[in-house]
């Protein structure tokens, strides 16, 4: 087995064929080519520079590291990155870190096994970011250079944002122009799953065709949905109670901005009922930011939740409705499940003041009036039991419409 240390003066290395290096690898100032078909295995990775000449790397080959990565030198280490890249770096030791002063652009990045910690931002992919283990971007940001929709590669594991205000572990993707569905597979570490995933489709082009599309969410601590995002003053008029434990940044950098339809995954700690007491998960929709009006309420809730699945999706978001940040809330209107109709005043409508139908377990309709239920039948009361309503609850973007069961209770 052949062993590599340490290159210390300023020369050419080629590599043709497969090498295998035990301890670390420093490129110190040296133009280094590993050709297609050549596999460079070693530990640790430092590339700095000797009397001003930086450390270089043409990779058509795959270049694998079991430790850390550090780049001390003026440059981006890779160099002569193809239209197609076909270079690669696979990371495949045990917590390790990519960090240095100046960012690594990469040809393709694969992921493996356990944590690879972001240590600078603005490090670069240009093909393929393959995610088979965790990826924690540590308060920095991580670019991907290609308006493919299989820019990143998911087998398992998860990249981790979860990093708050002031701080955000970004991912930039630079879409462009583009049109198709866009992944990105966020973790909460809470599982070894990507169950913060994001789904983005844009239905339109966008431009220019330079514009990126940044993606990051953080957790809220405690009940009050606090801290809010950058630039976020207040939630308006929606409750804290309403609202699932979560932010996420959808941040379109574009003249013209695309029509998306948008899926947010959640976790079950996002929707805790000692957070939020009484929340209905199945009534969770996509509300969003306007950093122009400075409002969320300046339209109505959008999508529909898959409790089972714990995704919200938002479909047909015009682009003048498409803004950075986002969340999830139920409707403002806290809806009863039970209600007492027995005329003593108390508790005796269900909804009073809203559209409501009612339906009982066989489909009849018993009820259809504007100004709640009060629990009779052309006049007469009902039975206890269980029956069904379609309510429609306005707000300023428009009616919206929730269904669900009402209990009937006699004293």
């Amino acid at each position: 087995m052949k062993k590599i240390n340490y290159f210390l003066i300023p020369i050419s290395f080629l590599f043709f064929q497969s090498v295998t290096g035990q301890t670390g690898f420093v490129n110190n100032g040296m133009n280094i080519n590993i050709e297609q078909g050549a596999f460079v295995n070693v530990h640790d990775f430092t590339n700095t520079q000797t009397s001003g000449t930086d450390g270089k790397i043409d990779l058509d080959g795959t270049l694998i590291i079991n430790g850390d990565l550090n780049n001390t030198s003026s440059g981006n280490v890779f160099i002569n990155i193809e239209s197609v890249p076909d270079g690669d770096v696979i990371l495949d030791g045990a917590n390790q870190n990519i960090q240095g002063s100046t960012p690594f652009f990469f040809e393709n990045l694969e992921i493996k096994n356990s944590t690879k910690t972001l240590n600078l931002s603005n490090c670069e992919v240009n093909g393929i970011l393959t995610i088979d283990g965790v990826l924690d971007l540590n308060q920095h940001l991580i670019r991907i250079n290609n308006d493919a929709t299989g820019a990143i590669s998911y087998l398992s594991g998860y990249i981790k944002s979860e990093t708050l205000p002031g701080s955000l572990g970004e991912l930039e993707w630079k879409i462009g122009n583009g049109i198709g569905t866009y992944k990105v597979p966020f973790g909460s570490g809470m599982s070894s799953s990507d169950d913060l995933k994001i789904e983005m489709q844009t239905l339109t082009a966008a431009s220019p065709a330079t514009g990126s599309v940044v993606f990051a969410t953080y957790p809220t601590s405690g009940s009050l949905n606090i801290p809010l995002p950058t630039g976020v003053g207040s939630l308006d008029t929606f409750k804290t109670e309403n609202l699932a434990d979560r932010y996420w940044e959808i941040r379109p950098d574009y003249t013209v901005k695309p029509e998306v339809s948008l899926s947010f995954q959640y976790t079950s700690d996002d929707v805790d009922q000692a957070d939020n007491p009484g929340m209905i998960e199945e009534n969770l929709k996509a509300i969003r930011y306007n950093d122009v009006l400075h409002k969320w309420n300046d339209i109505g809730l959008m999508g529909a939740c898959n409790a089972a699945d714990k995704t919200v999706t938002a479909t047909d978001i015009a682009n003048d409705n498409f803004y950075s940040w986002w969340a999830l809330s139920e409707f403002n209107l806290r809806i009863p499940n039970a209600f007492t109709p027995d005329g003593d005043g108390i508790n005796d409508y269900f909804l009073k003041g809203y559209k409501v139908k009612i339906v009982n377990r066989w489909g009849e309709q018993l009820s259809d009036g504007n100004d709640g239920w009060d629990g009779t039948v052309n006049g007469k009361k009902v039975s206890p039991g269980t029956y069904y309503y379609i309510a429609t609850i306005p707000g300023s973007g428009g009616d919206q419409t929730v269904k669900g069961v009402i209990m009937v209770v006699s004293k």
